[in-house]
């Protein structure tokens, strides 16, 4: 069964645009997070404020009262330590597909790595299992994910993100680094 920690160094390279040698240098995710978190606003970005890929409406949902002052905001997202990000990660992606439940960890590394970036990931994947496309990963998802060949799973996955990213009008701005962020996982079985 496929488990968390093997995607959260992929995440953390992609979202803080940590390099090789911080990859090598800092293995322990903690430590890596650490080194590279960062908070960005880009205008073109329509998830806003974010750090280390947790969107600030997302913070406001899922995080937490930092400073003490009685609200979720961008402040308390700043101040973000990594407990809190693996926290939201594992509740908020993780487990919300049922990871935890997919026989493979490359899999369960798109499905996540789709599905934090993306708010129309849990459906695209279901209208590629040919379940009800409702958004909720249940055992009928789980079902189909496990029933497949995990290898054509995995490329078949892959190329429907390419896909979906090329709709967003974000693409322009976005493109090159989604695909080479999808390109980098790799099928190890």
């Amino acid at each position: 069964m496929a488990q968390i920690e093997g995607i959260v160094r992929h995440i953390l390279k992609w979202e803080c645009g940590a390099s090789p040698a911080q990859l090598k240098q800092h293995i322990n995710p903690e430590a890596l997070f650490n080194a590279v978190k960062k908070t960005t606003n880009n205008p073109n970005d329509p998830g806003g404020w974010t750090n280390s890929g947790i969107t600030l409406a997302t913070w406001i949902q899922r995080g937490f009262d930092n400073d003490g002052d009685g609200d979720r905001d961008l402040a308390d997202l700043r101040a973000m330590n990594f407990a809190q990000w693996l926290s939201i990660m594992r509740n908020g992606y993780w487990k919300r597909a049922l990871a935890d439940q997919i026989n493979s960890q490359s899999v369960a590394n798109m499905i996540v790595d789709f599905m934090f970036t993306s708010g129309g990931a849990a459906k695209c994947v279901q209208r590629l299992l040919g379940v009800g496309a409702d958004g909720v990963f249940g055992p009928k998802t789980i079902t189909a994910i496990n029933s497949r060949p995990a290898e054509e799973l995995f490329y078949t996955i892959r190329d429907a993100r390419i896909k979906y990213y090329r709709s967003l009008s974000a693409w322009k701005h976005f493109g090159k680094g989604w695909t080479n962020r999808v390109m980098d996982l790799k099928f190890v079985g």
